[in-house]
């Protein structure tokens, strides 16, 4: 298949872009245009959901802030996912101490793309 991809011009694959993105959704890869934020949040969910020493997930409604994640016992997941190594800040950290918006941070590193 990448063979294939590489023959095309590139307006052609341009266009393969919605088609994709329209099937991952369909697929509930992906659930918002936001790719790598999307994936990491779903492989996230696989892998602990395929571990037994981890605890089962579920994805939180897209209306959720800050969580993107529950478990089946109620904890908060937030799930943030990168290519590069540099720090990033997130909005999703509460600057007040009372407030506490989840109780895991999970943070994927994209280090190779398939």
């Amino acid at each position: 298949m990448i063979e294939e991809i590489k023959k095309l011009n590139d307006s052609e694959l341009i266009q393969l872009y919605p088609s994709l993105i329209k099937e991952l959704k369909d697929r509930k890869i992906i659930r918002t245009n936001n790719i790598v934020g999307d994936l990491g949040e779903y492989f996230a969910v696989k892998i602990f959901n395929e571990n037994s020493n981890l605890p089962k997930l579920q994805m939180a409604p897209t209306s959720t802030e800050n969580v993107d994640a529950l478990s089946t016992k109620g904890k908060r997941y937030a799930i943030k996912s990168t290519s590069s190594k540099n720090t990033g800040i997130f909005a999703s950290i509460p600057n007040d101490e009372e407030q506490i918006y989840f109780e895991y941070l999970l943070i994927l590193l994209w280090e190779h793309l398939l």
